[in-house]
């Protein structure tokens, strides 16, 4: 019976195989087609498809395999506590990592920053006893709702790309989502510089939504958390060893207020930011050696009045050098229409360099007048006498002239000298100003200091 079975199985093939190759290839023989041509032809294109098939199968499976977090009927547009009329509670903490160009010109500060945001999601498939993290695949997370933070006093950055992108998206203890990103970003500061450089600014960063008000979603500090949920992150913000150039971060803290826009309330957080300047630099590079140029010009009232070219090239040298210092500083500064701190302290010793010059031109005109008057009483004495010669030399006509009397009648009177009692009453001034320049910026020096530290 078995036997019987397998010789009539046989003779099937035997007759399918003549009907399908062996018939069908005499055919093609006699009409000149080269059968084995195109079925190599057939092989190739049937294990093309072969593979195509393999790959999409094998792709619906990655696919299928990593977004087993995300249930059927997901809707990424709605926050996750949308349709119970609850807003999403989303924590925010911040890592700063540098801060840099703190830049008065532009009146903006640079900042590479982490902002790490928790949140739940009860409608995914994440239990809430989850004990390990795994990491969310970027494809899956493209299907998440995350929060739509923006900076808004932000001027521009980007998210870091080096390697691999900064951001990542991994489940957390008590069915939290973390997401945390790396960023690098131009900040705008409004700076009041009347203090400068003795000033502190008081910059901020500020976060909200884009889209989504308080009804939706809320932004909270991460302190706000409940206190049985320990998060990875306790602080609201933290430094990580930031050293600015020209300051020092004397403070930072952390706020949130809420403004209303036509679409809602919104709630936005604060870090805040106190930046101190280091006044060390403008002290050697500006302070001193204007100090100095002052004090050098203070030198003249040591040197003759009649020292015309020193006194006059030391009080125009020292008046140039103020003024292009002057101009530096405020080649850094933006067009600001007020005076800062050294704008006073350079104006003051431009001022005291430029009444330097004047005292001198008036010591020096003077000295010119009293010159003149002098020359010209001597002049007239020298008329005089003259006059009395000639008289006396025509009454002696006709008399024979004794040695005594032709002593008397040759001795005429010479040009006075300019003798020390002339030279003290012309120095008066100048000895006057030796006390009273120098004293005068040491008092101003004196309120300066004391006014602008203690207003900083």
């Amino acid at each position: 019976m078995l036997g019987g079975q397998s010789g009539s199985m046989f003779s099937e093939v035997i007759l399918f195989f003549q009907v399908m190759y062996v018939r069908p290839y005499s055919l093609f023989h006699m009409m000149g087609i080269d059968i084995c041509r195109w079925g190599r032809i057939g092989f190739v294109l049937f294990s093309f498809n072969l593979a195509l098939v393999t790959a999409e199968t094998c792709n619906c499976c990655v696919c299928s395999r990593e977004n087993w977090i995300v249930p059927d009927g997901y809707d990424k547009n709605l926050a996750p506590f949308e349709s119970e009329d609850k807003p999403t509670d989303v924590f925010i903490n911040i890592d700063i990592m540098d801060i840099d160009e703190i830049t008065e010109e532009r009146m903006e500060y640079s900042m590479q920053f982490y902002v790490n945001e928790y949140w739940k999601d009860p409608r995914l498939n994440i239990s809430n006893n989850l004990k390990k993290h795994f990491q969310i695949p970027k494809e899956t997370v493209k299907l998440l709702w995350t929060p739509d933070i923006i900076f808004e006093n932000s001027k521009g950055g980007w998210v870091y790309q080096l390697a691999v992108p900064n951001i990542i998206v991994k489940t957390h203890l008590y069915g939290y989502l973390h997401r945390f990103t790396r960023y690098n970003m131009k900040i705008a500061c409004t700076m009041y510089l009347q203090n400068f450089p003795m000033d502190t600014q008081k910059c901020f960063l500020s976060m909200a939504s884009l889209a989504n008000d308080d009804s939706k979603m809320m932004l909270k500090w991460i302190h706000e958390r409940s206190e049985e949920e320990v998060l990875e992150k306790v602080h609201d913000l933290y430094l990580a060893n930031v050293h600015p150039l020209k300051y020092h971060v004397a403070n930072a803290t952390t706020s949130k207020y809420q403004f209303e826009w036509p679409i809602g309330l919104f709630t936005s957080l604060q870090a805040n930011f106190t930046f101190a300047r280091h006044l060390s630099s403008h002290i050697f590079n500006a302070y001193i050696p204007s100090g100095l140029v002052v004090m050098l010009s203070f030198l003249s009232f040591w040197l003759n009045v009649r020292s015309v070219p020193a006194r006059v090239a030391l009080g125009l040298t020292s008046l140039l050098t103020l003024s292009t210092q002057a101009s530096q500083v405020r080649s850094h500064l933006p067009p600001i229409n007020y005076l800062t701190a050294i704008d006073v302290w350079l104006f003051t010793c431009i001022l005291q360099v430029f009444l330097s010059l004047i005292e001198y031109a008036t010591v020096y005109s003077l000295y010119s007048i009293k010159v003149r008057k002098r020359r010209a009483t001597s002049s007239k004495a020298w008329s005089d006498n003259g006059s009395r010669r000639i008289i006396g030399s025509e009454l002696s006509v006709g008399r024979p002239e004794t040695r005594q009397g032709k002593r008397k009648t040759e001795k005429t009177p010479t040009k006075e000298p300019m003798g020390a009692d002339f030279e003290e009453e012309i120095q008066v001034l100048d000895r006057a100003s030796k006390i009273v320049f120098p004293l005068g910026f040491f008092v101003f020096s004196l309120v300066y200091w004391i006014s602008y530290l203690s207003a900083s």
